[in-house]
C-alpha cells in the first residue's frame, strides 16, 4: 500500500442524504447508482434511492460514492463531488479517469476508465495504487469521456 499522507476526514465535497432500499448494507467508499425504481414520489417521501451496480450491469446511472455505510432500509450520505477514498479494482495511476466496477466481488470499486469516447467517468485518481488498495478519488459528477 502506498504511503498516503492525506486526511480523509473533513475533505470538502457535496453530499446528499439518500436511501438504501436494498436488502443489504452498502459499505462506505463504494460507488453507487441512482435507484431508478425508488425515486421521490407520493409513496416514497423519505429520500431518493441508491443501489450498487449489478454484476456486469450498466453503470449509466452512476451517481456518487458512499461516505458512510448505508444500512439496508436507511438513509446515508453519498458524495457527489469532492474528495473521497475508494477501493481500487485493478491498478490505478494518479491522473487516471475512474469509473465504477461492476465485477463480481468488486461492485462499486474504482477502476481506471477505458480510453475512448462514450466511456462513463465519475472522477479522477489523485494517487497511484495497486489492486485492492485505497485510492483517493476526486469526484466531479458523472460524464462521458
Amino acid at each position: 500500500m502506498p504511503n498516503t499522507n492525506f486526511q480523509f476526514a473533513g475533505f470538502p465535497g457535496a453530499d446528499l442524504a439518500l436511501y438504501n432500499f436494498g436488502g443489504t448494507d452498502i459499505a462506505a467508499g463504494l460507488g453507487v447508482l441512482a435507484d431508478t425504481a425508488n425515486t421521490m414520489s407520493a409513496q416514497n417521501k423519505e429520500a431518493p434511492g441508491v443501489a450498487l451496480p449489478a454484476i456486469a450491469g450498466s453503470i449509466d446511472a452512476s451517481l456518487g460514492v458512499t461516505v458512510d455505510t448505508i444500512k439496508a432500509g436507511a438513509v446515508g450520505r453519498v458524495r457527489l463531488s469532492g474528495g473521497v477514498p475508494m477501493t481500487a479494482d485493478g491498478a490505478i495511476t494518479a491522473g487516471d479517469y475512474i469509473t465504477l466496477s461492476s465485477a463480481a466481488g468488486k461492485l462499486g470499486f474504482a477502476k481506471t476508465a477505458a480510453k475512448g469516447s462514450g466511456v462513463i467517468v465519475i472522477g479522477q485518481a489523485l494517487d497511484t495504487v495497486a489492486d485492492g488498495d485505497t485510492v483517493l478519488a476526486w469526484l466531479f459528477g458523472k460524464r462521458t469521456a
